[in-house]
């Protein structure tokens, strides 16, 4: 008997916390469609990685795209829309959106990160991410990235390959002080500019890139303290040689 009462107890005590939470979910729903959205509050949540979305651009998107969010009821606000919305950005790689009792719609964003700023013959531009995915110049800010310009191979295998290459020149921070620029010519060969802009350095096609950049420290430790000036452009293009070129 009491076995039976115990269970019953339990029983009704799951049903009355049951009903609580469907009354308050009720209750709740029900305030909400009263509460009016009095703030937007976008957050960039990989800012502190990479300055390149800035909220500024993100609240105009949505403007543009979906309405004025601020002074609209919460209810009416369809965050689903607005993640889709803002999905269609190839710079911004995830995104959520929710809105709170408080009346706030709450916006979290998570960046591309753009490790080359990439701008073909024609001055089209566009980024590339460490995956190589490419994405269109968007927004008001240039985050200070290699650039790399001249005759852009139609290439993912040629892309990842460049990425792989400027992965190299980042992680080393002679290099990456040193080298600003990579060019493309016409018949493939990878120009490396370095910052001071006196001299350039034909890396030639992709692959080696250890061996290549051995040499060219080699020239820079060993060679050009003796002959400044005197060259105008080195080559590493061909295994096992440096091919000085003289200034003109």
């Amino acid at each position: 008997m009491l076995k039976v009462l115990k269970y019953f107890l339990v029983a009704l005590l799951i049903a009355a916390i049951g009903a609580y939470i469907y009354m308050a979910a009720r209750l709740n729903e029900r305030d909400r469609k009263d509460i009016v959205c009095n703030e937007i509050s976008i957050v960039i949540q990989n800012d502190d990685e990479c300055d390149f979305i800035r909220k500024e651009d993100i609240a105009e998107y949505i403007t543009e795209k979906y309405g004025e969010c601020a002074g609209r009821k919460i209810s009416e606000i369809d965050c689903g829309e607005l993640e889709n919305i803002l999905s269609g950005i190839d710079a911004i790689k995830g995104c959520e959106c929710y809105t709170d009792r408080s009346g706030k719609l709450n916006i979290e964003v998570y960046q591309r990160e753009p490790v080359l700023r990439i701008v073909n013959r024609e001055g089209k531009g566009w980024y590339s991410d460490a995956n190589g995915y490419l994405f269109p110049v968007y927004g008001s800010h240039v985050p200070r990235i290699m650039a790399v310009t001249g005759d852009i191979p139609d290439s993912d295998e040629w892309m990842s390959g460049l990425v792989e290459l400027n992965g190299f020149i980042s992680s080393d921070p002679y290099w990456k002080n040193m080298i600003v620029q990579m060019d493309i010519e016409g018949n493939g060969d990878i120009v490396l500019i370095p910052q001071d802009g006196r001299m350039k350095i034909i890396f030639g096609k992709l692959g080696n890139t250890k061996d290549k950049f051995y040499r060219i420290k080699r020239f820079y430790d060993s060679v050009l303290p003796v002959s400044e000036g005197k060259y105008s452009e080195i080559s590493v293009k061909y295994r096992d040689q440096i091919v000085c070129k003289k200034t003109k």
